[in-house]
């Protein structure tokens, strides 16, 4: 191979350092093979879910599971109170606080709740259609990347550079 990226979630700066002390963490061991010529490691800023948060109308798409979705101006508006500026700003406060995936958790009951506003009332509902770690790769495949979503999360974006040639950066 040309390349190998490794791709590693930072989460929270107490969580980055409590890692970084031990010495045989997927970091440091990661970090002991990246030689900057063929190897790289890409730190996801803050969580994989900060990456999907670039993109909330791409969101909406995958639980109402239509593509119209993105052209219809009431999604649009929606998604846009929950479209944050850069997603690798939305941390843990504290280890073990709120931070990307519980933002995309609460997005997703959000969403649910506008697609049927009985799930209300039946809370273990919206439970089992919430996001989870495992709905990710399709969550992704409903998202719309480009320069202006790049903007929304720098770690994103390096790791997009890795695919893009020298005149597209």
């Amino acid at each position: 191979y040309d390349l190998v990226l490794f791709l590693i979630d930072t989460d929270s700066i107490q969580s980055q350092h409590q890692r970084l002390n031990q010495q045989n963490s997927y970091i440091n061991q990661i970090r002991r093979v990246v030689n900057n010529k063929t190897v790289f490691l890409v730190e996801i800023k803050q969580e994989l879910e900060a990456w999907l948060l670039v993109d909330c109308l791409g969101i909406c798409c995958y639980y109402t599971k239509q593509a119209t979705t993105r052209n219809n101006a009431e999604w649009q508006k929606f998604s846009q109170k929950y479209q944050k500026g850069d997603t690798q700003f939305i941390i843990e406060a504290e280890l073990g606080g709120k931070g990307a995936k519980e933002y995309l958790e609460d997005f997703s009951d959000a969403i649910n709740l506008k697609i049927n506003p009985n799930l209300s009332q039946k809370l273990k509902n919206l439970k089992d259609k919430r996001y989870q770690e495992k709905d990710s790769p399709n969550v992704a495949n409903h998202l719309l990347i480009k320069n202006q979503t790049l903007s929304r999360n720098l770690s994103l974006r390096q790791f997009a550079q890795f695919f893009t040639s020298p005149e597209e950066n």
